[in-house]
């Protein structure tokens, strides 16, 4: 009976949640046991989502959803399980992605396609290296890279125009060159 109850709490707070988001463009879920037992389906069928946060709620995979939410500016995915972000790159209207405390050891290739990212938060997670594309992230003003596994940076980061900048925490032996071209680089 507690886990029919359990479960009666989490379809209810979903549904407050979607309500909501049909409203105003705004789905916010954060730090629930869920075990799966996300309604996706209904969720992506709400195409007037911009804002979707899914926070500490033990996300392993978000690919199956992501090209279902052409219209949203800001994803947040804190402290989930992610391993991959693989489809991000049909996401053309996001400006913010924030990505901390997840399981992530490379971005891809198609981060690149982000045109209008203006923020990305990868802290914390064990990514090793970053890909040439990134230069395509020209509106990129924040970048958090802290507590990763990066021991270089591509050349290609001398494109960006980045304001501010976090790489403690991670491997580098010498100073990252392509640091040296930020022309925009407050921090």
């Amino acid at each position: 009976m507690e886990r029919a109850d359990e479960q009666s709490k989490v379809d209810t707070l979903w549904k407050d949640a979607l309500n909501r988001a049909s409203k105003n463009g705004k789905l916010h879920v954060s730090w629930l046991e869920l075990e799966g037992n996300i309604p996706w389906r209904e969720a992506v069928q709400r195409s007037n989502i911009v804002q979707l946060t899914l926070d500490g709620i033990g996300l392993t995979s978000i690919e199956q959803i992501l090209c279902h939410l052409r219209k949203l500016t800001h994803l947040s995915l804190v402290s989930n399980c992610i391993t991959s972000i693989q489809g991000v790159g049909c996401l053309n209207a996001l400006t913010k992605l924030y990505l901390q405390r997840n399981m992530l050891t490379t971005l891809p290739p198609e981060i690149g396609q982000l045109a209008g990212l203006t923020r990305l938060d990868v802290a914390n997670n064990c990514i090793a290296s970053i890909p040439k594309e990134i230069k395509g992230l020209l509106q990129l003003r924040h970048l958090n890279l802290e507590c990763n596994e990066l021991s270089e940076l591509p050349v290609e980061f001398k494109f960006l125009n980045i304001e501010e900048l976090i790489l403690n925490c991670n491997k580098f032996k010498l100073f990252p060159e392509p640091f040296l071209d930020l022309k925009r680089l407050r921090q």
